[in-house]
C-alpha cells in the first residue's frame, strides 16, 4: 500500500478519536478519567484476582505509574485489594461496584454522544461503519498474531 493513502487513513484516524474525545468530554461534565487510569481500570475484575505484576506484563507500564494510579484509584473507591493468603508478599487487585457504577455511567454517556453523531447516518453509512471498523479490528488482530509466532 503507497505511503500517501497511510498517511491519510492515520490523519483521519486521529482527526476522528480527537472529535470524538472533545465530544464525549463535554458530555462527562468535567468527570473524564484520564488514559492510564482507565486502561488499568479494563485490566481488572470484580471476581478474578489481579497483581500490579500481571497489569505491568500486560501492558508494559512501569511499576511506579501503576502503584501511583492505583493509589489513586484505591482513594476514589474503584479497586480494593487483597493480600494473599498463601504468599503476602502478593497483593491482588479487584474492581468495586463503585468502579462497575462509573462504568455504566460512561457508557451510557457514550451511547448518547454515539446517538447523536450517528442520527443523521442512512442504515447504508452505518453498515458500511460496521464493516470497516471491523475490518480493521481483523487486520490489527491478525498483524498481532504473527507478532506472536515471531517471538
Amino acid at each position: 500500500m503507497e505511503d500517501k493513502k497511510i498517511f491519510e487513513l492515520l490523519k483521519d484516524i486521529t482527526n476522528l478519536s480527537k472529535l470524538m474525545n472533545r465530544k464525549l468530554n463535554a458530555k462527562m461534565d468535567g468527570k473524564k478519567i484520564s488514559p492510564y487510569p482507565m486502561i488499568i481500570l479494563n485490566q481488572l475484575d470484580s471476581k478474578k484476582p489481579t497483581t500490579l505484576t500481571d497489569i505491568r506484563e500486560k501492558l508494559g507500564i512501569p511499576n511506579s505509574t501503576i502503584s501511583t494510579v492505583l493509589d489513586r484509584l484505591l482513594e476514589k473507591g474503584l479497586i480494593r485489594k487483597e493480600k494473599d493468603e498463601t504468599d503476602k508478599r502478593r497483593t491482588f487487585l479487584y474492581l468495586t461496584e463503585k468502579a462497575h457504577e462509573e462504568e455504566r455511567k460512561i457508557i451510557k454517556q457514550h451511547v448518547e454522544v454515539f446517538k447523536e453523531v450517528l442520527s443523521k447516518a442512512t442504515d447504508e453509512d452505518l453498515n458500511t461503519l460496521i464493516n470497516s471498523t471491523k475490518l480493521f479490528i481483523k487486520l490489527i488482530e491478525k498483524d498481532n498474531k504473527e507478532d506472536e509466532y515471531k517471538l
